[in-house]
C-alpha cells in the first residue's frame, strides 16, 4: 500500500471518528452556504449570472483497465531459424516470457486503485425573459461553462491526469437581431462543447483498446471531441418546423489508436404539428444526413486512410407529450436508417446498413404528489466504428427514483443493455447496473454514495496473424482482440454548487 493510499485511509477514518453534526453546527453552516448564495446571486459579469460548482468524491475500482482475467493479446505459434522450425508450447511459451517484443504488449490483467477526483467548474447565465421561457421551456441559457477534472490515483500515478471541457450555448429570436414581421415566429440555436480527456476509466478508450485496435500503446488515453451544432426554427399556432446541421470531431492521441478518428458533418429537418383533438401530444416527421469521414494518420504510411467514409440518412415519424395517460410522457420515433460506406479506403469491408430505427422514451410518474419516477428508453441506430464501415447498436436503460426521505434522501437504480455488431468485427454485448444514495445536507451541498457494475462479453474475437525477425529468427504470433471484462465500481462524493 503506498504513502498516498495510507494517507487518504488516515484522513476517512479521522472524519468518519467524528461525532454527527448538530443542530446548531448544522444551522451555522446552512447560514454560511446561504450568505456565500447571495454572494453569488450579486455577481454579475455584464447581464450574466456567475455560476460556481465544486464536487470532490473518492472512487475505487477493481479493474482499471477493464481487462479479462485471462487476457492474453498476444501468443507466439511458432519459430522458424537454423535449427529449423518448432511449435513446441513448451518452447514457445518459455521464449515468448522473455522476448521483450512481447513483455512490452503483455496485458496487466484487472488492477485495483482508488481514485480522488475533483472537479471545479464556473458557468456563466443569462436569463430569458417570460416570452422566451414559454418557447424555449426553460428560464436561462448557459452561455459558457468551464469545467476542469482532475485524478489522482493513489497506487498507479502515472495515471494521473487533468480533463477539461468547455460548452457555449446562444439562443433567442430573429427579432433581437433584426426587425421585420416574421421575427418573433423564427428563433435560432447555437451550441458547442469541447472535451479534452485523458481518464483511463473513459470506457470508450478503453473499449477501444480492448475491442478494437491491437495496440502496442496502452498508456496513453487522450481524446479530444468537439461538436457545433447551428439550428432555426419556425413556430406558428400548432405548426413548428427546425432546420439544423452539426459539425463533429474526434482525434485520438495514442499513435495505434487514431484509426478511429473521424470528422463528421450532417444536417437535418423536423416538422411538428399540435394535435388539436389531443391535448398535449405532438406529431412529427424528421430526416437528416451525415457524412463521416476518417481523419487517420496511424501506422507508418503517412496519411493513408484504413478506414471508408460513408453516408447515413435516417428518416423518422413519431409523436411526443403525453402518453397513454396524463402520468406518461415522452417521444416515440420509427423510421429507417441506412448507411452506404465509400471505397476510399485501405479495409476490405464493404458492408452495408438498411434496417428500421427507432427511439423510446418514456417517464411514468404513478404519483403525482410524490418524486418517484420511472424512466424507459432504447434505441436502434448505427454510428461511427473504430474498426470497421459501422457499429449497428441496440441500447435500453430501465431506470427509477425516488424520495425515501422527503426533501432529504434521494433513491436512483439503473440497469442498462448496450448491444455492438461492427460490420466487421467482434460484438459485443455490455451491461451496466448502477444504484445511488444522495443525501441532501444543504440547500446548496449534498453527499452521495454510488455502486455500478459493468459486465461485458464479445464474441466474433479478431485474431490477426503475423511476425517479426530477431537475431535469424522469425517469430509467428497470433493477436487477438478480448473485449470480456466485468468491473466493479464504488464512489463517496461531495457536491457543492450556488
Amino acid at each position: 500500500m503506498t504513502k498516498r493510499r495510507v494517507a487518504l485511509a488516515a484522513g476517512m477514518a479521522l472524519l468518519l471518528a467524528q461525532p454527527a453534526f448538530a443542530d446548531s453546527l448544522s444551522e451555522s453552516v446552512q447560514d454560511l452556504l446561504d450568505d456565500v448564495q447571495r454572494q453569488v446571486d450579486d455577481a454579475r459579469v455584464w447581464k450574466l449570472h456567475v455560476r460556481p460548482t465544486f464536487s470532490q468524491s473518492v472512487i475505487y475500482t477493481d479493474n482499471v483497465f477493464l481487462n479479462d482475467r485471462a487476457e492474453q493479446p498476444f501468443r507466439l505459434i511458432g519459430i522458424a531459424g537454423p535449427g529449423g522450425f518448432t511449435a513446441d508450447p513448451g518452447i514457445l511459451a518459455r521464449r515468448q516470457s522473455r522476448l521483450r517484443d512481447f513483455q512490452n504488449v503483455e496485458s496487466e490483467g484487472r488492477i485495483d486503485d482508488l481514485i480522488v477526483k475533483s472537479s471545479l467548474g464556473l458557468g456563466f447565465s443569462l436569463p430569458l425573459n417570460p416570452t422566451k421561457t414559454k418557447l424555449f421551456q426553460r428560464k436561462s441559457i448557459e452561455v459558457l461553462s468551464v469545467t476542469a477534472t482532475n485524478s489522482e490515483y493513489m497506487d498507479r500515478n502515472e495515471l494521473d491526469n487533468t480533463n477539461f471541457a468547455l460548452e457555449s450555448e446562444i439562443l433567442g429570436l430573429f427579432s433581437d437581431l433584426l426587425d421585420f414581421s416574421w421575427g418573433d415566429r423564427l428563433s435560432f440555436r447555437l451550441h458547442d462543447t469541447y472535451s479534452k480527456i485523458e481518464e483511463p476509466l473513459d470506457t470508450p478508450i478503453v473499449d477501444l483498446q480492448q475491442n478494437a485496435i491491437l495496440s502496442t500503446q496502452f498508456d496513453d488515453f487522450g481524446r479530444t471531441e468537439n461538436l457545433l451544432e447551428a439550428e432555426v426554427g419556425y413556430d406558428y399556432g400548432r405548426l413548428d418546423a427546425k432546420l439544423g446541421g452539426d459539425w463533429k470531431l474526434l482525434r485520438l492521441d495514442d499513435r495505434e489508436l487514431r484509426q478511429a478518428e473521424y470528422d463528421r458533418y450532417g444536417g437535418g429537418i423536423e416538422v411538428g404539428y399540435d394535435l388539436p383533438w389531443i391535448q398535449n401530444k405532438r406529431a412529427f416527421i424528421a430526416g437528416d444526413f451525415d457524412k463521416f469521414s476518417p481523419e487517420d494518420r496511424a501506422g507508418d504510411a503517412g496519411d493513408l486512410q484504413a478506414l471508408n467514409s460513408g453516408d447515413r440518412k435516417r428518416a423518422v415519424v413519431g409523436v411526443e407529450g403525453e402518453l397513454f395517460s396524463k402520468k406518461i410522457s415522452g417521444r416515440i420515433e420509427a423510421g429507417y436508417l441506412s448507411w452506404a460506406p465509400d471505397d476510399d479506403g485501405t479495409s476490405a469491408d464493404r458492408n452495408h446498413f438498411n434496417a428500421p430505427a427507432g427511439l423510446v422514451e418514456l417517464a411514468w410518474k404513478p404519483w403525482s404528489d410524490q418524486k418517484t419516477q420511472f424512466q424507459l428508453s432504447y434505441e436502434r441506430a448505427a454510428d461511427a466504428s473504430a474498426i470497421a464501415n459501422f457499429n449497428a447498436t441496440h441500447k435500453g436503460t430501465i431506470s427509477m427514483s425516488t424520495e425515501v426521505v422527503p426533501r432529504s434522501v434521494d433513491l436512483d437504480v439503473s440497469f442498462g443493455f448496450t448491444r455492438t455488431d461492427p460490420s466487421e468485427g467482434p460484438n459485443s454485448r455490455l451491461y451496466d447496473f448502477g444504484v445511488g444514495v444522495t443525501y441532501h445536507a444543504f440547500e446548496q451541498a449534498d453527499f452521495n454514495v454510488r455502486y455500478a457494475f459493468r459486465y461485458a462479453d464479445s464474441s466474433n474475437e479478431l485474431f490477426i496473424e503475423s511476425s517479426f525477425q530477431r537475431n535469424g529468427r522469425q517469430y509467428s504470433f497470433i493477436s487477438h482482440s478480448d473485449g470480456d471484462f466485468y468491473a466493479n465500481v464504488l464512489e463517496l462524493g461531495f457536491d457543492l454548487r450556488f
